[in-house]
């Protein structure tokens, strides 16, 4: 029998509670830049230029396009949901572990969605290997700009994801090894961004709470501002919803939802000590962290 969401948060926060994601080997890893700006949640549909804007910090993204059977260009879509961000995680651990901008995604799909916290058995059933190939295609092919826009300073990154991405995946028979290796070459901008000072997260959680981008940006969001809030913090509603939720048309509704997903990372990160009963604004106070930092 399929394990239940509440099953798993119950035993996630077992796991978390008597064993280190370093010992359980569930360390991981997200950028400080698609933390502060996220993904889309939902798909954007067939736009040239997507963006996110937090304070002055901001996130653009242009898909690919390719050419279709009648040899029109076709956009292939902005990466959106939870499985880009589950990507990004496993990419941004797989370079603090290795050092190298060459990853190997594993000799076969399900090698590489178990990895990334899915089940390969039913993901045919489900469509999630559909999904993740084609996620993949329009993480690892986007364009990002990347831009601070300060009154003392101006910095801006572009870059592509990957200078070379090759699959030797079989969507009929996940569990079949291939002759070759499915590997990432990452653009030397984007292993730069990736290798500097990335936040580490525990992958446990993330499993726990994949069904939802909202939970995984604010599971991500919580771990990144933690581990330098030395004193409470209130931020209005307002502005966490166009760091996060942009895509809500109304601020009662993000509201619902953000509260709604708290609860779950809460119950895993038992620690945490936040405030989202204000109608004006979100309190955060110094919580002990999940993962310790290095001394």
């Amino acid at each position: 029998m399929a394990e239940t969401q509440i099953q798993k948060i119950i035993r996630t926060a077992d796991e978390v509670a008597f064993t280190s994601a370093k010992e359980a080997d569930q360390l991981g890893f997200m950028s400080k830049c698609f933390i502060q700006a996220t993904l889309p949640h939902s798909d954007p549909g067939d736009v040239p230029l997507w963006g996110r804007k937090n304070g002055n910090y901001s996130l653009t993204i242009q898909p690919h396009y390719v050419f279709d059977k009648n040899g029109k260009p076709k956009n292939i879509g902005v990466p959106y949901g939870s499985l880009p961000r589950l990507i990004l995680a496993w990419v941004n651990a797989e370079v603090v572990k290795t050092k190298s901008s060459e990853l190997v995604l594993g000799k076969s799909l399900s090698d590489f969605m178990e990895k990334i916290g899915l089940d390969s058995a039913t993901g045919g059933k489900n469509g999630s290997i559909t999904r993740l190939k084609s996620q993949a295609m329009k993480l690892f092919s986007a364009k990002m700009s990347l831009t601070y826009d300060g009154p003392e300073k101006l910095a801006i990154s572009n870059t592509v994801l990957a200078d070379y991405a090759e699959y030797f995946w079989d969507p009929i028979h996940p569990e079949q090894q291939s002759l070759w290796h499915s590997r990432v070459v990452l653009s030397a901008k984007f292993f730069e961004i990736l290798s500097a000072a990335p936040v580490p997260l525990d992958w446990r959680v993330l499993k726990a709470v994949k069904r939802s981008p909202m939970a995984l940006d604010l599971y991500m969001w919580l771990s990144y501002r933690m581990y330098y809030l030395d004193k409470p913090q209130k931020i209005r509603w307002e502005a966490l919803a166009q760091q996060f939720g942009s895509e809500y048309e109304r601020l009662i509704d993000f509201k619902r939802k953000m509260r709604t997903h708290y609860k779950k990372i809460n119950a895993i990160w038992q620690s945490l000590n936040v405030n989202l009963d204000s109608d004006d604004s979100v309190e955060i106070r110094p919580s002990r962290l999940l993962i310790k930092p290095k001394s």
